[in-house]
């Protein structure tokens, strides 16, 4: 359940390479002679071969499109999230002023960074970096989540022109050029439908002395309990289906996806919530969920 060692990691990668990569194609060794595969041209059968760089799941985008709305509601189903919020962003921002060498005192230390906020949905994150001084560019694949997060930025002068929202998908804006200094993904990656090429673009379009901030959900037994049983069926604090536990991710297995795209892990910590008295907390225990600050060394 808890794979620790670095060559189990591997042969995962490998395993969910070939699951994300080809579960969506028939290849040419399924041909059946005579059959209507047995006619493919050179170009059909090359087309099959291509690399898959999709990284949206459809149905998470629908299932989070329900709840549009709700994404400001601090008591609606994103009240954990509105909890966490502060948390996240402490932790982001001492590690990216260490990293960018600025005055983690000073009110907006961000000045003259670009950060990407990638799957931003209704733009909370967003919003509490450009309080930071940086120039945000926050990205959703639904025109729901975009469309909520533009109209809320408009009720705050101070960070209306500082963050701006569009549609797009991180393989987009890799296949665009685009760079930044910090891209951030929260909350993110267990929704995806493959996690290599969403972790090979969000590294190309992080700048080569870039950082990259993380957080996500373990895939553990305690996890699953947490995350699963107690947040979705004992407590309903978020919707029933929420989560899909085989699509968490252990720190080990991310540390070498990014590593094999230039990444190197900075800085790790777990996080540990109290549904209670909605309060997020960090911690040395990243058995569920945990936040991980990366750096760009090629």
């Amino acid at each position: 359940w808890y794979e620790t060692d670095a060559m189990l990691a591997r042969g995962w990668k490998h395993r969910m390479d070939v699951r994300w990569m080809g579960r969506m194609a028939k290849t040419t060794s399924d041909a059946v002679p005579g059959g209507t595969d047995a006619k493919e041209t050179e170009h059909e059968r090359g087309k099959k071969k291509e690399r898959d760089t999709n990284t949206v799941d459809g149905d998470e985008k629908d299932k989070f499109e329900t709840m549009a709305e709700e994404w400001w509601d601090v008591r609606g189903s994103f009240r954990p999230l509105h909890a966490f919020n502060p948390v996240r962003t402490k932790f982001v921002k001492e590690a990216a002023c260490e990293h960018f060498r600025r005055n983690v005192l000073e009110r907006t230390p961000w000045k003259g960074l670009h950060v990407l906020d990638v799957g931003c949905g209704g733009g909370i994150l967003s919003e509490s970096l450009a309080r930071l001084g940086a120039d945000v560019t926050g990205i959703d694949v639904s025109d729901k989540h975009i469309h909520v997060a533009n109209m809320h930025r408009k009720k705050d002068e101070a960070i209306e022109s500082k963050v701006h929202f569009r549609r797009a998908s991180a393989e987009q804006l890799a296949r665009e050029g685009k760079k930044y200094d910090l891209v951030v993904c929260s909350e993110v990656i267990e929704h995806v439908r493959n996690v290599p090429e969403f972790c090979h673009a969000i590294a190309n379009i992080t700048k080569s002395d870039g950082g990259m901030f993380i957080t996500t959900i373990n895939r553990t037994v305690q996890s699953y309990l947490l995350a699963i049983v107690g947040a979705e069926y004992a407590t309903r604090l978020v919707p029933i289906g929420t989560h899909d536990w085989t699509k968490f991710i252990t720190p080990e297995e991310l540390s070498i996806l990014l590593g094999d795209e230039g990444m190197e892990l900075d800085k790790m910590s777990g996080v540990r919530y109290n549904p209670i008295f909605n309060v997020w907390e960090t911690t040395a225990d990243n058995s569920v969920n945990y936040m991980a600050y990366f750096r760009k060394c090629r």
